[in-house]
């Protein structure tokens, strides 16, 4: 249950490249995994448009200073897009088919693996972003490092049973600072200020587990 003051009508674009789990966020997030269809490493997510919006009610925590602080179903809409780096269109006019959502998002969150290098496929879809948000909408934005699950694997030394949660939340949170600054340096060389850069915050997410070492991610999200 995510405890953030979305208004009702709040718009949300999933943006990325193509596997960096856009597709299976929104499933989490929504509670449904038939909203969206997932694809694979061989077969990415095949989209009618380069952006569909999705109505969802998400259960928030209501404001401290309503009658009832209980939780209530409020209506967002998720646009779920098409991904950067595919074969069937260029960054460019994945970019330009989404601007006049991009425009009236309330929040972009720009998705990548956790574990996977911040390489020039990478800086293209950034720049292309960059183009359309501008420095205005980037202050909206949140990266989203997806599989965090992939931990099991990835911590050191091995295995991970031998390490407390402690170790391994350190680990995870060190990765995702690191590919933090890796995108923002990327964003700065494209004229994003290091200031709006250094505020974008950001979560660690699985498509798998709601619980991560770090956190129930869905919460913090």
């Amino acid at each position: 249950m995510a405890s953030c003051d979305f208004k009702v009508g709040a718009r949300i674009l999933v943006v990325g490249y193509n596997g960096s789990g856009k597709s299976s966020l929104i499933n989490k997030l929504a509670n449904n995994d038939d909203l969206t269809k997932v694809g694979d490493s061989l077969l990415p997510t095949q989209h009618e448009a380069a952006a569909i919006g999705l109505d969802h009610h998400l259960q928030i925590q209501a404001n401290e200073n309503a009658e009832d602080g209980g939780p209530i179903n409020q209506l967002i809409m998720l646009f779920d897009t098409q991904g950067f780096g595919g074969t069937t269109s260029d960054d460019r006019q994945i970019a330009e088919s989404i601007v006049g959502i991009v425009k009236t998002a309330d929040v972009v969150l720009i998705c990548h693996k956790l574990y996977q290098r911040v390489d020039g496929k990478v800086a293209e879809e950034l720049k292309e972003l960059v183009r359309i948000l501008g420095s205005k909408l980037m202050k909206k934005a949140i990266f989203v490092f997806t599989c965090g699950d992939e931990y099991i694997i990835r911590c050191r030394p091995k295995p991970v049973a031998d390490l407390t949660n402690d170790d391994i939340t350190r680990q995870m949170r060190a990765q995702a600072e690191g590919m933090k600054q890796n995108i923002v340096k990327i964003l700065t060389s494209l004229g994003i200020s290091q200031e709006i850069g250094d505020n974008i915050p950001y979560c660690i997410t699985s498509a798998d587990q709601d619980d991560l070492p770090t956190g129930n991610w869905i919460n913090d999200l």
